[in-house]
């Protein structure tokens, strides 16, 4: 079952949609064969925004179009997390004018053409329709999104590098993020004691990926050990809810399960995702 995020405030499961936009309006069932002058697009997840925005610009929505679409203006809902699927489908795309509509005031600039306008929208302002309204009459687009982002030092249990492996990759492709981790970051055939220490130096900012595994990892403690010597920013994200050794126990933490269960429509990569916007950002 796709959960969605509810844009309309209808709903009575809010903020989850149970499909109360029926009602207003809203339907998935639109004539795909027109161009329009307004075409929206987001992942499933997004698609009611995306409905939403349609039915009050009398445009069309689109998730997965079968073909290439034509239109005046072209506009993509994103959280920051979906950017494969904005690559995947952005050349089927042929537009006037192209929009890329942040609902993540956290977002980091991402890796993207310059042909594509950014806007940073609060969806869960009062009148967000009003809010696009004036946009694109204004022309109000943000080019001061965060360029200049700290090197990061990524410290983690071996138990944990399968289930990270993906979010790094997607902050190194997608959102240009430097980031050092052991599993892939270490030459083959060096010290790897001088070289982790070399990096700990000279990075800006030390994360924490703790899990019940990081607890027994005399690594982690090492490294924790060393980036409080050398003064390092740190930040701490819990991936199973576990609380932090005694020596980071003064420490503020963001807690993966907890977050997930505040926004249900989000996948736990997707969740892990935007907490690294929070922190870098």
């Amino acid at each position: 079952m796709i959960i969605k995020k509810c844009f309309c405030k209808k709903s009575k499961k809010f903020p989850i949609c149970d499909g109360e936009h029926g009602q207003l309006g809203w339907s998935c069932n639109i004539d795909i064969e027109i161009d329009p002058d307004y075409a929206f697009f987001s992942n499933l997840s997004l698609e009611n925004i995306g409905l939403k925005a349609a039915n009050h610009f009398d445009g069309v929505s689109y998730v997965n179009p079968r073909k290439k679409v034509i239109c005046q203006k072209a506009v993509y809902f994103s959280n920051g997390t979906d950017l494969e699927h904005f690559e995947k489908w952005k050349n089927k795309i042929d537009a006037q004018k192209y929009y890329i509509i942040f609902l993540n005031k956290s977002i980091l600039r991402p890796k993207i053409s310059l042909d594509w306008e950014v806007i940073l929208l609060d969806s869960d302002c009062e009148h967000p329709m009003l809010e696009l309204e004036r946009f694109f009459s204004l022309g109000l687009v943000v080019n001061s999104l965060t360029t200049i982002l700290d090197k990061v030092f990524l410290s983690h249990s071996v138990q944990d590098e399968n289930s990270i492996h993906f979010v790094v990759e997607y902050l190194r492709k997608f959102l240009d993020v430097d980031i050092f981790l052991c599993g892939d970051s270490l030459q083959e055939g060096s010290l790897w004691f001088d070289e982790i220490e070399s990096n700990l130096k000279g990075r800006e900012h030390f994360i924490l990926l703790n899990s019940a595994f990081v607890k027994s990892s005399v690594f982690c403690a090492f490294e924790a050990g060393m980036a409080k010597a050398f003064n390092k920013k740190i930040s701490i994200i819990s991936l199973d809810g576990s609380t932090p050794s005694a020596y980071f126990q003064h420490l503020h933490m963001f807690d993966i399960p907890r977050l997930q269960l505040q926004k249900p429509w989000l996948t736990h990569k997707e969740v892990l995702i935007e907490t690294f916007f929070k922190i870098l950002g």
